[in-house]
């Protein structure tokens, strides 16, 4: 009888480090949702119902999520963009781990489905990035479940200059799970956006 696969050990970043210039320098993972909850707790109800339990949030300004109760991250290299989020994460994480699964806090309507379809591809294969794409539609590269050996090639992207997320995945052959809607991956950049999908119902309670 084969010996059953063991489920890889899988931890979780959040990268809030935007500057958030579109809301005045107001925090997008703060923001309050029909059901009152913000869009990191949202998040997080999403990451641990997908089976994750140990998260930390990615940013530089402590204080704003401190009352989550989760470790802060701040940036190792500064001014990077979310790579260098990603390197905070993977630093803290090191090799405790088999996989870090990393989302950007502006994703009100993500669901347990979309990080579920990216474990999984994860878990058959878990020497590669695997990075969220819709059918037909563009890649999500910052939705990905990533191996800690993954950092050298990060800290190497961040030194030679081009720090772009996207380039690094496609660099390194990463496995592009392609998930059938788009809708999950609806990102709120001003406040008109987020009242807007609220009124469409595109983002709803609980």
């Amino acid at each position: 009888m084969p010996e059953k696969l063991t489920e890889p050990r899988i931890a979780a970043a959040i990268l809030a480090g935007g500057k958030a210039t579109r809301y005045g320098g107001a925090h997008k993972g703060l923001l309050r949702l029909p059901d009152g909850a913000t869009i990191i707790e949202r998040l997080l109800r999403v990451v641990r119902a997908a089976g994750v339990g140990e998260v930390a949030i990615c940013v530089n300004e402590a204080e704003a999520y401190r009352r989550l109760g989760l470790p802060i991250l701040p940036d190792k290299t500064p001014d990077a963009g979310p790579l260098g989020g990603i390197e905070a994460a993977l630093l803290h994480f090191g090799g405790r781990f088999d996989g870090l699964l990393i989302l950007p806090c502006d994703l009100p309507a993500l669901t347990e489905r979309e990080l579920s379809e990216l474990l999984s591809s994860f878990s058959r294969d878990q020497g590669k990035v695997h990075f969220a794409a819709v059918e037909g539609g563009k890649d999500e590269p910052l939705v990905a479940v990533v191996p800690p050996a993954v950092l050298d090639h990060v800290r190497e992207a961040l030194t030679g200059g081009d720090r772009r997320v996207g380039r690094l995945w496609a660099k390194l052959r990463a496995v592009r799970v392609s998930l059938p809607s788009a809708a999950p991956f609806l990102n709120v950049n001003c406040p008109e956006e987020l009242e807007r999908a609220i009124e469409t119902g595109a983002i709803r309670a609980g």
